[in-house]
């Protein structure tokens, strides 16, 4: 009977139990040693029940885990302690001396909070009227946080798992199941601000210029990148202990030891792809690597006399097709089928979906391409001062962009557990959510009048979402050490839920606030300048 229940792929495996027991009150044996105390209460409980159990301990071994650092913990220190000084210099120069040595300013703390916060600033209209997008991007991160806190819950001992099951079913969970395809929003964004920058400036481009664009990307995300996987690789291990520690946390502090190269050649999310360090920075890898491939594609068609919006349109048609035979012929499945609990306890593991389609650049190829035609289009109506707001189709059409967004999300919902819809979806999902996407930012950036992107373009909105990918780097350090710090079985629910994702939310934005000041704006303020 049990080995049937959990047969089900959308409950958990209840043939492995999670106990833990008072021994002194629960046991009958006399035995000193604790752990043979615990071993005898089994054992009587087997009999009672008739059973075969067999045991996996989980022990809260204090101390144990911060015993001794290594080379690699002295390195990070010592990388930390560069940085800082770096920034306290900066941070003198600028109080004391006022000066106006740009390398110094770059390391300024006063300055780099100036430049987040456009303190010093007067503010074009045209910036202003991609402002709302900032609003839309710290949304986007919000939803991100609440799917992997959805996550992580199913790496706790549970006493309520049924609980859990229930909710798999239920509609208003949707997002926080199928939000990966969400993230095609960010890829849609990146590659937009990208081409746009480029073709607002009507500058002449060339392959020469190639290197430059991708150095200066790479300091824009790399040291942040990397300095949080660092602290996994090293600090993160002695920050808490307890019984889920080892398996939170440990395990992928080793795997972080093992990546950091390949995190630092943005190669991770294609070489040993099923162990995951910081599982949410394939993003960044994929991000990277679209970067260089959305470059090449730019420069190629101002080379050629070819239209670029069809021409753009005809390679993303051609992209989904080929995605579309790779997921029949390996027969990926779609994200809400793969989110199940005996998959997300092990964060994707041995998952050819994840591991082969998500987390690939292909996969996200199509969204790649709707961002340069996104930036085609807008440059376009820019430059001829086209207004779509007196086009009914189009403002039709971006005033119900939101409800098919959420309409297309509860069609998944209702479905749910339909193979073939589901298979379906594996198709679609990704270029629907894209194509979803550029519609509403287009009417977000173009409406910069309407109440919506008022609230959006809110200069608050712009601070936090700065922070952004420290935050995308940072949360799941947060969310797992707040996780694997519990010591006994937790009742689930979804008040304790959105008070952990609150916390989650709290401590990243929190923590990425010095991680952007003395990281992230500095190293790319340098490298502006030097390249």
């Amino acid at each position: 009977m049990i080995e049937n229940y959990s047969s089900n792929p959308h409950h958990f495996n209840r043939t492995l139990l999670h106990r833990s027991y008072c021994v002194s009150s629960r046991c009958s044996s006399t035995s000193s040693n604790a752990t043979q105390r615990f071993l005898s209460c089994v054992r009587e409980y087997e009999k009672d029940l008739g059973m075969e159990i067999s045991l996996q301990s989980h022990h809260c071994d204090r101390g144990k885990t911060a015993a001794g650092t290594t080379y690699n913990d002295k390195v990070f220190i010592w990388v930390f302690l560069l940085l800082l000084a770096l920034n306290m210099l900066g941070t003198l120069y600028d109080v004391v001396t006022e000066g106006e040595n740009k390398l110094l300013l770059a390391w300024s703390i006063r300055s780099n909070w100036q430049e987040i916060t456009f303190a010093r600033e007067v503010v074009s209209s045209q910036r202003m009227k991609l402002a709302p997008i900032q609003g839309l991007r710290m949304i986007m991160m919000i939803l991100v946080i609440i799917v992997h806190a959805f996550i992580t819950s199913h790496h706790m001992f549970i006493s309520n798992p049924d609980y859990i099951e229930k909710l798999e079913y239920q509609p208003s969970m949707i997002f926080a199941k199928n939000g990966a395809p969400i993230v095609q929003t960010f890829v849609v964004l990146s590659t937009f601000f990208m081409a746009y920058s480029i073709l607002s400036k009507n500058k002449d481009l060339s392959y020469g210029s190639l290197p430059k664009n991708t150095l200066r990307r790479m300091a824009r995300i790399l040291p942040v990148h990397l300095v949080v996987v660092g602290f996994a690789a090293t600090w993160w291990r002695y920050t808490g202990d307890g019984p889920l520690w080892p398996n939170l946390v440990l395990q992928e502090s080793d795997v972080c030891r093992r990546k950091f190269l390949w995190h630092a050649l943005f190669l991770h999310n294609l070489v040993d792809n099923d162990n995951h360090c910081l599982v949410q920075t394939w993003f960044l890898a994929v991000d990277f690597q679209l970067h260089i491939v959305a470059s090449l594609i730019l420069i190629t068609l101002s080379k050629i006399t070819w239209r670029p919006v069809p021409t753009l349109s005809a390679m993303c048609l051609l992209a989904c097709l080929v995605n579309g035979i790779l997921i029949y012929y390996n027969q990926w499945e779609s994200f809400l089928a793969i989110i199940l609990p005996k998959n997300n306890r092990v964060t994707f593991t041995n998952s050819a979906s994840f591991r082969d389609y998500y987390q690939t650049p292909w996969g996200s190829l199509p969204a790649c391409l709707m961002g340069l035609i996104l930036a085609h289009v807008y440059n376009h109506l820019r430059k001829h001062n086209i207004n779509l707001n007196n086009n009914r189709v189009f403002t039709w059409l971006y005033h119900v962009m939101l409800p098919l967004v959420v309409a297309w999300a509860v069609a998944d919902a209702v479905h749910f557990g339909r193979s073939s819809v589901l298979t379906t979806n594996a198709y679609i999902e990704r270029p629907v959510y894209a194509f979803l996407s550029c519609v509403l930012i287009l009417g977000i950036i173009i409406n910069a009048e309407s109440m919506v992107s008022r609230l959006l373009a809110w200069r608050g909105w712009h601070l936090l979402a700065s922070l952004n990918l420290s935050v995308l780097v940072l949360h799941w350090c947060v969310n797992k050490t707040l996780v694997a710090n519990r010591r006994s079985l937790m009742e689930f629910s979804i008040r304790k839920s959105a008070m952990e994702i609150c916390a989650t939310v709290f401590f990243s934005y929190v923590l990425a606030l010095p991680l952007t000041l003395l990281v992230e704006w500095p190293v790319m303020r340098t490298i502006s300048l030097l390249v």
